[in-house]
């Protein structure tokens, strides 16, 4: 008999054996039980994963270029505070 048979005819004996599991009095039973359970319930939770990506000047839009600039701008305080006439690109 092949293992793939051999599980296939234990699943539900096996998934009713960690249901049980999951009232177990040690806690760390009881949690790798109530994970393994919902683990094949509704799947494994998907990984995240954080990247930097550099962008070249020509990457960017006009209007990016613009906001870029502007942040370093030391007329960007007083534009927002109403004190400076904004820079306009012609």
């Amino acid at each position: 008999m092949s293992i793939a048979k051999l599980a296939e005819e234990s699943g539900e004996k096996a998934l009713k054996q960690l249901v049980k599991l999951i009232d177990s009095t040690d806690e760390r039973v009881s949690l790798q039980a109530a994970m393994a359970v919902l683990d094949r319930a509704v799947g494994k939770p998907k990984a995240t994963v954080e990247t930097t990506t550099k962008k070249e000047v020509a990457d960017y839009s006009e209007s990016e270029l613009i906001a870029l600039a502007r942040l370093g701008s030391p007329r960007t305080a007083a534009e927002n505070e109403g004190q400076a006439e904004p820079h306009r690109i012609q």
